[in-house]
């Protein structure tokens, strides 16, 4: 039976006894699951709105085949999420599990109608909804700023005329193809050669209507998401104010990949700048692979600047160290300055070749890790250690499996090196020692 949206939904029978209820569990679990599904419903105190209406309808026809068809708890809630434009909160999941099985057989056994489930209470009003949106009415325009109301059609869908697909998981961020060129000449290119060169987008439904659908796999929708309020308002990024976490981080970096796509230059200078200010132990390495990755002379410089320092030091013994591309560890060695002798230096080296043995499935041996270090081997300066320490690593003090990296004719060159210190032929090592701050 479907439910009218201009009266109130007749009982076919009482409402659930509340004193029952305390009493029985699974009557207990009925009515959280029927409450649940009544916040949901109250979307706005003004049926007279067309868009709040319709998403109404829309929630109120998905709870209704939930309850009457095997749909899974998993394949509601991304439904839902995409209705909402919303994320669920996380023990949504668990909570429809456990309850709705319960709810669904009181109505097909028909000891609960849907109209009831439906009807609102006063108790429904105190427990609020846990997944909801905010609320706009028939003047929404009247009372806000220009910005506020580009955020508002941007957050609400109001007159979206483009879905972008998002993620591995393709979440759809309904907006509108004006503010996207508008903000970034990327959009504007490519919805340009929409109308002069006949590039034609695929199209899907969306909400009741067809619309141009443009997938981006490549960016988390969360950062996404941040990104089009940014590109609505050029307001300051709230989701990066207040203390520091290493997920405000890693936001700024996907944001930093997304402004430097679609060449969004105050977005960039945003990001180089939180992050700049933002190095420490935890964010040296990301940051620096991210600044060598989108070359960022600033970004560089800063984090050079920290990697001269003595501090840094427990930085290399982190994950992250490990986690570093070759190629940012190429540009790490070529460094001049460090604040790491090189004797410990070698040590880190071989924990981020042993790291990477692991992830390309590799036992880690002598040959596999001068593989994976390939040329940034030689920018260990051997010859600039001590004797001791030298003869340390010759004796295999790392312990490496079957033996020393060095070729024997390598180690005889060095050791000429530092008994004689003369220029030594083919030595292939720089000789200088690094530089770093006291």
């Amino acid at each position: 039976m479907m439910a009218s949206q201009d009266g109130p939904i007749p009982h076919k029978r009482p409402r659930l006894n509340e004193e029952d209820v305390e009493n029985n569990p699974e009557k207990m679990e009925i009515q959280k699951c029927a409450r649940f599904f009544r916040t949901l419903l109250h979307l706005s105190t003004n049926n007279k709105n067309y868009a709040r209406r319709k998403i109404k309808k829309t929630v109120m026809e998905l709870v209704q085949e939930v309850l009457l068809k095997p749909i899974s708890p998993e394949e509601f809630v991304t439904r839902l999420q995409n209705v909402l434009h919303s994320q669920a909160q996380p023990n949504l999941l668990p909570f429809l599990h456990k309850t709705l099985p319960s709810l669904r057989a009181a109505v097909i056994n028909g000891e609960i109608d849907i109209p009831e489930i439906f009807e609102s209470s006063d108790k429904d009003e105190k427990h609020g909804s846990s997944l909801s949106i905010p609320e706009i009415d028939d003047y929404w325009q009247c009372d806000k700023s220009l910005v506020q109301r580009h955020l508002c059609t941007l957050n609400h869908g109001l007159f979206a005329d483009v879905v972008l697909s998002v993620g591995d998981e393709e979440m759809k961020l309904p907006a509108h193809k004006y503010m996207l060129m508008v903000g970034s000449p990327i959009f504007e290119k490519m919805f340009s050669d929409e109308i002069s060169n006949g590039v034609v987008f695929e199209t899907i439904e969306y909400e009741g209507r067809k619309l141009h659908n443009i997938k981006i796999s490549d960016v988390p929708p969360d950062a996404m998401k941040v990104f089009l309020n940014f590109l609505y308002s050029e307001n300051e990024i709230p989701e990066l104010s207040g203390a520091f976490n290493t997920s405000k981080i890693d936001l700024a970096l996907n944001l930093l990949y997304i402004a430097k796509k679609y060449l969004v230059k105050k977005l960039e200078d945003q990001c180089k700048s939180y992050l700049t200010n933002r190095i420490n132990l935890m964010t040296i390495f990301p940051i620096f692979e991210h600044a060598l990755l989108f070359n960022c002379d600033e970004m560089i410089n800063a984090c050079k600047d920290y990697l001269m320092k003595k501090e840094c030091e427990p930085a290399f013994r982190s994950k992250a160290f490990c986690e570093i591309s070759r190629k940012s560890l190429i540009s790490l060695l070529e460094l001049d300055c460090l604040g790491v002798d090189e004797f410990s230096l070698y040590g880190y080296v071989l924990t981020w070749a042993q790291s990477e043995c692991e992830r390309l499935m590799l036992t880690s041996t002598s040959e596999n890790l001068r593989e994976v270090l390939g040329s940034a081997f030689y920018l260990i300066r051997f010859p600039a250690m001590s004797l001791d320490q030298f003869a340390d690593i010759a004796n295999n003090k790392f312990f490496i499996d079957p033996g020393l990296l060095l070729t024997d004719a390598e180690c005889l060159r060095i050791y000429s090196f530092l008994t004689k210190k003369n220029e030594i032929e083919d030595l292939l090592f720089k000789t200088t020692p690094r530089s770093h701050e006291t």
